[in-house]
């Protein structure tokens, strides 16, 4: 907030471009003060509230929301950057695509919340396995997409047997 002597037009605009986001003149009235003070917090109520909606739109487009996996674009995305990246540095680049057998049999014998269950484990276990620099996505459906960096064929066939192996035995 500015508080200034100064009317002239040339200066006011100079104090908000240096940073202030109001102004009052002086001699102010202490009424006008307070309401200038009570409107600065809306607006700064208001930008916190659009930056949280904003993040929140951004997992939204980013993350899937049943498993928490990336969505269909941001793995397609991923695997665009870590396939140029591969070819860049000439190093290994593993890519797993996983569908899940008899998944509409789930669905069509124990309902869909069953089937969104069997969805959220598989995500889960094989995130469990991820390593940091590891990106894995949801494509739709029952389809899930696995980049890994620099592993070769022995690692992802672990990867690939990890949503299965807990089931059996």
């Amino acid at each position: 907030m500015l508080l200034t002597r100064f009317i002239d037009e040339r200066r006011l605009i100079e104090g908000l471009k240096s940073g202030a986001d109001d102004f009052v003149t002086k001699p102010f009235r202490p009424a006008e003060l307070e309401a200038r003070f009570r409107a600065g917090i809306r607006v700064i109520e208001l930008e916190e509230r659009l930056l949280q909606v904003q993040h929140h739109v951004q997992q939204r487009a980013l993350f899937d929301a049943l498993t928490g996996a990336s969505t269909r674009q941001s793995i397609l995305d991923t695997l665009v950057t870590e396939f140029e990246r591969a070819q860049r540095t000439k190093t290994r680049l593993s890519v797993i695509y996983l569908d899940l057998d008899l998944f509409k049999q789930i669905n069509d014998t124990h309902s869909h919340r069953a089937g969104d269950e069997v969805l959220k484990e598989t995500a889960q276990r094989i995130q469990a396995t991820l390593r940091t620099y590891d990106s894995f996505g949801r494509l739709g459906g029952e389809e899930f997409l696995l980049i890994s960096p620099g592993y070769g064929l022995e690692r992802e066939r672990v990867v690939a047997r990890a949503p299965s192996s807990r089931h059996r035995g």
